[in-house]
């Protein structure tokens, strides 16, 4: 699980591991939620982060706000150092 502080007196964001499908891209294609997989309809917006943390170590992920088949809106990422995907909760 990896965790982010929000702005001061903001929500603290909680991001869960998930399992995805990458399309051709690498963008996610369908989600392992609650026990069964469901489809990507859109991916709405995508956002580069490269950040450097403390004691040098770097992280590198891709942002993902998503609207699914359901017609539920999620935010994942793709952790590029560990090759990991979450959901933010």
């Amino acid at each position: 699980m990896e965790g982010t502080q929000g702005p001061e007196g903001g929500t603290k964001i909680v991001w869960m591991p998930i399992r995805a499908v990458e399309d051709g891209g690498g963008a996610p294609k369908h989600l392992k939620l609650h026990g069964r997989w469901i489809s990507v309809e859109r991916v709405e917006s995508v956002l580069d982060v490269r950040q450097n943390m403390i004691a040098g170590e770097q992280v590198v992920k891709t942002q993902y706000k998503l609207a699914l088949a359901d017609g539920s809106r999620l935010m994942v990422f793709k952790n590029h150092v560990t090759g990991g995907w979450y959901r933010g909760v």
